[in-house]
């Protein structure tokens, strides 16, 4: 982290969550499929995972993917994985009662925030 100070630090596992007290980490919601090993994930199975990265992070949540890679295995197969990944998100956002600018917060104003980039 020294090596680059300007930048915060992000998270990109759920097993590092103890970190969230610290206010200059950020966590990035990230598709991991392949590690799923080709299981047959839903949206319903996928949100705790979620929830814990909101509950922890407030304000301080990304959207990110590991696009190219999340194409390989998940539950749809190389063409759907990406916008399944979207859905999971759009999904757990919208039952979080997420306002607009909340929904933009996780999608692009907090990886500008976090990352000192202009809108």
């Amino acid at each position: 982290m020294n090596s680059h100070p300007r930048l915060p630090p992000t998270l990109k596992t759920l097993s590092k969550q103890y970190v969230s007290s610290f206010p200059s980490f950020y966590a990035i919601s990230q598709a991991k499929f392949p590690l799923a090993n080709n299981l047959k994930l839903t949206t319903t199975q996928l949100q705790p995972f979620l929830d814990i990265v909101f509950t922890n992070f407030p304000n301080r949540v990304m959207f990110g993917s590991d696009w190219p890679v999340c194409n390989v295995g998940g539950p749809r197969g190389e063409q759907g994985n990406w916008n399944f990944w979207v859905e999971v998100v759009e999904k757990v956002l919208e039952e979080r009662g997420m306002s607009e600018e909340e929904k933009e917060g996780v999608w692009w104003k907090t990886g500008c925030r976090g990352y000192g980039v202009e809108p």
